[in-house]
């Protein structure tokens, strides 16, 4: 496992990756169900990259930042994103599509699929 604290150690991590041919699987919070288990991958760990800025009605995350922070951080303003409800869950899981939350269904945001269920035909409410 690579635990990263810049930008450059994630290119140095995935560089390492493909020059041994490896998998290179990210990991950004508290839960990772099977990403730490794959052979012959190296999981980059993004924790760290945990910063959490809001201005202009913009909200910037590192990859690593926690759901709780960013909800903590957020509710100041009166602002919420749909992401699931595991506080230590980091947000790159739910930005790129994993995990149904509390938000989900009230934002017409279609609950997310692993890749085996895409290949299926889709879900009907």
């Amino acid at each position: 496992m690579a635990r990263v604290a810049t930008a450059d150690d994630v290119r140095a991590s995935i560089r390492f990756a493909r020059d041994n041919a490896l998998a290179c699987v990210p990991k950004s919070g508290g839960q990772s169900f099977g990403a730490s288990t794959v052979e012959n991958a190296l999981v980059v760990d993004v924790g760290p990259l945990n910063g959490i800025s809001y201005a202009d009605n913009v909200v910037t995350v590192g990859a690593g930042a926690g759901l709780y922070d960013i909800h903590s951080l957020l509710d100041k303003y009166g602002r919420s994103l749909p992401t699931g409800a595991g506080p230590t869950i980091g947000i790159s899981g739910p930005a790129l599509g994993g995990g149904m939350g509390i938000h989900t269904r009230g934002h017409d945001r279609p609950p997310a699929r692993s890749p085996r269920q895409s290949r299926r035909a889709p879900l009907r409410s």
